[in-house]
């Protein structure tokens, strides 16, 4: 064979995965992610803090993946959603109910609508309030936080996810700020919570109620409304009213929702030969592996058949092609991976001259009016009897989104890694509208000159700033006490001695988590490991004016986890003391 087609055919053998569309599984995921299930699909993850949505994909085998981001936009005011009006986007696990296309809504909501089934079952028995809480393209540029509580995207990137959408099924998790967690530990703990599932169906099976009630919190609530012992004395009536009791369980999945974990499953039930049911089933639990408990439980019957309505081919490519409305173009287009368009490939502006003007408060009660309405409308016709249901709750409060018309829309760069264009890093602004400062080391000052007359050689670079002097009292001793301290705490798993060393913005490189995300990934390792001992050893130490970093050897150990490697602490004067403001750790063997 000649040496030119051997080497075609090893170099087809090496791109074929790639090809096939083939990817290994991210090592570190949403610790949301629990277990997508076993039909291969999109997750879609919302990350509030950034304004990104992350559009994960599962292969239906327990492997889970990052395939883009697209940038969006949520409510105005943050924080998670309590009561209607206030402007926020809730947080948890949430799914798809309808879908409306361009004949079925206002302008203002794009090319197309996905009702989202906020407030659940769980959302409501904590008194969660609100309703009509949409995902939806939008016919403006796109804002950060700019919605009254709606997730807003690019027509383009809704567009693109039409056919991998599904109604009921397709999970969008919201979240202010992203905990990460590795792969195979929230593995791990989808294999637990599957079999605490099968242990609890196989006591209903067998009709063994002592053991059967053993999985419930006495707290328990449902959805008929039986308190814990209540719900027991009937399942121990209907026991015995039959010889053999069947209980199936089929797609099972769990995700996280807010501080409960759902597991989401059809569900089959027949008694004897006398009476028979197919539905769906949530249970929602607390604990932790080993101790979990049934804290509610919500069953209803399955969704009707999605209604068979799409996109036309115009509307499609109006969405794929058009621009974002009032958006300068820009030279050298960028294609956009997420949906196979041109777009600008430096920051899009609103047309300079057209002021935006608010939406006044006739015309945002119109909308939210006319959106209530639409909503019921297209429920009633086009699902079955569940959404029904849910049109009427509908009805008793009107939708909380509205979107206003002003502000910037955030560009787009490419990424290296894949060539997938992302959205760049949100700029840090004043309330006020300045410009976020210049990244370290760009100066706007500092551009070069070309020589003057009587000028030769390249052009002198503008002085570098002055040192920045050390504040009393910021000494490397003082970071090593504050080290001492840290490693303390850490082992003492005191939460607040260990926290209060960690300034406002902290951020830990290694997982993507700002101070909030971090300290609830912290805290549960704090409640899940057992004894824990960290030791730091070849400590090094570096002082810079009100900067300073601390490298050592850390050995970590618990009775789960053991490992070992480079850990570096980046400190900062807050208040005429160190706290620590970026962590990283590198992994050796």
């Amino acid at each position: 064979m000649p040496a030119r087609a051997a080497l075609a055919i090893v170099l087809a053998l090496a791109l074929f995965p790639a090809l096939a569309g083939a990817r290994e599984p991210d090592p570190l995921l949403p610790d949301a992610i629990i277990f997508p299930g076993g039909q291969a699909g999109l997750i879609m993850v919302v990350n509030k803090a950034e304004q990104r949505l992350l559009i994960y994909r599962h292969d239906g085998l327990g492997n889970v993946w990052l395939e883009r981001i697209v940038p969006c936009s949520t409510g105005m005011v943050q924080g998670d959603k309590l009561v209607r009006g206030d402007k926020k986007t809730p947080e948890g696990f949430y799914v798809f109910r309808q879908k409306l296309l361009p004949s079925e809504l206002p302008d203002i909501y794009g090319t197309l609508a996905y009702p989202m089934d906020y407030p659940n079952f769980w959302d409501r028995k904590i008194g969660r309030g609100g309703d009509g809480i949409w995902t939806h393209g939008i016919n403006k540029p796109l804002v950060d936080y700019d919605s009254n509580g709606c997730i807003e995207m690019l027509n383009h990137d809704i567009a693109a996810l039409e056919g991998e959408i599904r109604l009921h099924d397709t999970p969008i998790l919201v979240y202010d700020d992203l905990a990460f967690e590795r792969s195979d530990l929230l593995r791990e703990e989808g294999d637990g919570i599957a079999a605490f599932v099968e242990a609890w169906r196989q006591a209903w099976t067998a009709s063994d109620i002592a053991r059967y009630a053993s999985f419930y919190d006495r707290g328990f609530f449902n959805t008929d409304e039986l308190p814990f012992q209540g719900w027991m004395d009937r399942k121990a009536r209907v026991a015995a009213g039959y010889r053999r009791i069947e209980v199936g369980i089929a797609d099972l999945r769990v995700f996280r929702h807010r501080d409960t974990v759902v597991a989401s499953f059809t569900q089959s039930y027949r008694g004897d030969d006398r009476f028979q049911s197919v539905g769906h089933k949530r249970l929602y639990l607390k604990g932790g592996p080993g101790d979990w408990r049934i804290v509610a439980e919500e069953y209803g019957p399955l969704p009707g058949t999605p209604p068979d309505k799409w996109l036309t081919a115009q509307e499609k490519r109006d969405a794929l092609t058009t621009p974002p409305l009032a958006v300068a173009q820009l030279s050298e287009p960028m294609a956009s991976a997420s949906a196979g368009v041109i777009l600008p490939s430096g920051p899009t502006l609103v047309a300079a001259g057209q002021p935006q003007e608010p939406q006044s408060e006739a015309q945002a009660a119109a909308d939210e009016a006319t959106r209530v309405s639409l909503e019921q409308t297209t429920s009633t016709r086009n699902q079955g009897p569940e959404v029904m249901v849910l049109a009427s709750l509908a009805s008793q409060e009107g939708p909380d989104d509205v979107s206003s018309d002003s502000g910037l829309s955030r560009p787009l760069v490419a990424s290296a890694s894949s060539g997938v264009a992302l959205p760049a890093p949100a700029q840090t602004a004043d309330n006020n509208g300045q410009d976020a400062p210049p990244a370290d080391g760009a100066d706007p000052g500092d551009a070069a000159q070309e020589p003057g007359p009587g000028q030769t050689g390249a052009p002198v670079a503008a002085p570098g700033p002055e040192p920045r002097p050390t504040p009393a009292g910021l000494t490397a001793e003082a970071a090593r006490a504050l080290l001492a301290g840290w490693l303390a705490a850490w082992e003492a798993k005191d939460e607040e001695a260990y926290f209060s060393l960690y300034a406002p913005d902290f951020y830990f490189k290694d997982l993507s988590l700002h101070l909030n995300s971090f300290r609830r990934y912290r805290s549960r390792r704090f409640r899940e490991a057992g004894a824990i001992s960290v030791r730091a050893s070849d400590v090094e130490v570096s002082v810079s004016g009100d900067r300073a970093r601390l490298s050592f050897s850390q050995r970590y150990q618990s009775d789960r986890h053991v490992d070992q490697g480079l850990k570096t602490l980046e400190l900062r004067a807050v208040d005429g003391q160190w706290r620590i403001v970026a962590e990283t750790f590198q992994a050796r063997p």
